[in-house]
This record gives structure tokens, C-alpha cells and sequence, in this order.
């Protein structure tokens, strides 16, 4: 296991000593500490929604692009 010192500086994990990017890797597990104040977990980016069935997502769409201009491309499920 390696450790790293970073900053988190413009987006980007910078190594204190060498002053390289840390690059995270897709899919790796990651131990991540640091003083309290140093996290938010309020993402105003990110927000997740209720899940719709089929029938409210149909108005949903009616609602926000008009009647008529979206179709259906996949059934749920399908992959």
C-alpha cells in the first residue's frame, strides 16, 4: 500500500514533495483522511431524484420537451 501527501488543488490530487499529479484510478478502493473541515458531502451537482415508472417518466417528458417530441429507444431493463 502507498501513501501519498497531496493537495487538492483546481480538480486535481498534486503530490506535496514531488509536485505530480495523482492520478486515481477507475474502480480502485481508496483510504482517504484529513482534518474535519477538510469534506463536504453536499454535492450541489449532484442530484438524484425518485425513480419513475414508465407512465410518470412518459408525462415527465411530455411536460419538459412538449407533446410528441420524445420517443421511447428502450424498454426498463434492457441493456
Amino acid at each position: 500500500m502507498k501513501a501519498f501527501k497531496v493537495i487538492y488543488k483546481h480538480g486535481h490530487f498534486i503530490d506535496v514533495e514531488t509536485r505530480q499529479r495523482l492520478i486515481p484510478v477507475q474502480g480502485a478502493e481508496y483510504i482517504i483522511s484529513a482534518a474535519d473541515k477538510a469534506f463536504k458531502t453536499e454535492d450541489a451537482k449532484m442530484k438524484i431524484g425518485d425513480t419513475l415508472n414508465s407512465k410518470d417518466k412518459a408525462s415527465w417528458a411530455e411536460g419538459e420537451f412538449g407533446k410528441g417530441n420524445s420517443a421511447v429507444i428502450m424498454t426498463a431493463g434492457e441493456k
